[in-house]
């Protein structure tokens, strides 16, 4: 659960973590390109959503996710 004034990132659908663009500490702006999701044999760019600065990555390359999982935290 993320607290106040922070910024889930959850999976918008069920794949894979192929790519993990940042490190926890790093500064990202909402335009920012986080992660790549691959779904249905297609690379998905989950953008930050937010600026800030990553606060938690709960996901590492190759897991896999279900929809609604959380794979990072920006505060």
């Amino acid at each position: 659960k993320a607290a106040a004034g922070e910024h889930v990132i959850a999976s918008p659908l069920p794949g894979v973590i192929k790519q993990i663009n940042v490190k926890e500490g790093q500064t990202v702006k909402s335009a920012d390109v986080v992660c790549i999701l691959e779904a249905m044999k297609m690379g998905n760019e989950i953008h930050a959503g937010k600026d800030g600065v990553v606060k938690t990555i709960a996901v590492a390359k190759d897991d896999s996710v279900l929809e609604g999982t959380t794979i990072m935290v920006i505060a």
